[in-house]
């Protein structure tokens, strides 16, 4: 199988999954089904942040063989007129990684592909934002299980880039599944890669897996 290497996804914004802080026993979640949370989206926080906001993360990563714990802690903290701050992502106490998430009270946005969430349409799944060959889709809401407890009623998102190879053209995709906890916000993380024309060089599947230890708000 052939896989390219791919440029580090923490500037991904939402890769990278790493916190620190307490471990969630009872973890925060909603209560009553899927058409609550249609109801209610806006006022769920899937991507809370705050000065002291820290994720820790145990990750698996076949890319860089670089596995263990990772943090992702909040730099530059701003509420006003929303909220924004630069998430700064660690592993072994190195910075590796940094990336802006700005929120209004309807959207979140990942700075370095210019991609939103639409917080009023998480009632319907479906494709919430697309630039320049990155899209971000809404799959739809799942329980997720980690060493930090069991979440209910994630918000499953993916985030594609679109690639086009060199001389031969062939498109080449980077796709980031990633959950998003009410409350808590990234709890699980896994990241695929590869041709889409798998005739042409192979898919990596389950390339980075990171699951989220311990939560600190």
């Amino acid at each position: 199988m052939v896989v390219r290497p791919l440029a580090r996804l923490a500037a991904l914004g939402l890769v990278a999954l790493g916190l620190v802080g307490c471990g969630l026993s009872t973890p925060i979640a909603p209560t009553g089904g899927q058409d609550v949370i249609a109801a209610q989206s806006v006022d769920q926080d899937y991507f809370p942040l705050g000065s002291t906001t820290r994720w820790t993360y145990q990750v698996e990563d076949k890319l860089s063989r670089l596995s263990g714990e990772r943090t992702v802690s909040i730099r530059d903290y701003v509420a006003k007129n929303g909220e924004q701050a630069n998430l700064v992502y660690l592993a072994n106490g190195q910075e590796v990684g940094k990336q802006q998430v700005v929120k209004t009270p309807t959207a979140i946005v990942w700075d370095a592909y210019g991609l939103s969430l639409d917080l009023k349409r998480l009632g319907t799944p479906g494709r919430m934002s697309e630039k320049q060959g990155r899209i971000i889709t809404h799959l739809g809401f799942e329980t997720v299980e980690t060493p930090a407890g069991r979440f209910e009623k994630c918000l499953k998102i993916e985030i594609q880039v679109n690639e086009r190879m060199g001389r031969s053209g062939q498109e080449y995709r980077k796709v980031d599944y990633l959950w998003l906890a009410p409350g808590v916000g990234p709890v699980k993380r896994v990241y695929e890669e590869g041709y889409v024309d798998q005739r042409v060089g192979g898919w990596g599947k389950d390339l980075i897996v990171s699951v989220l230890t311990q939560y600190q708000r």
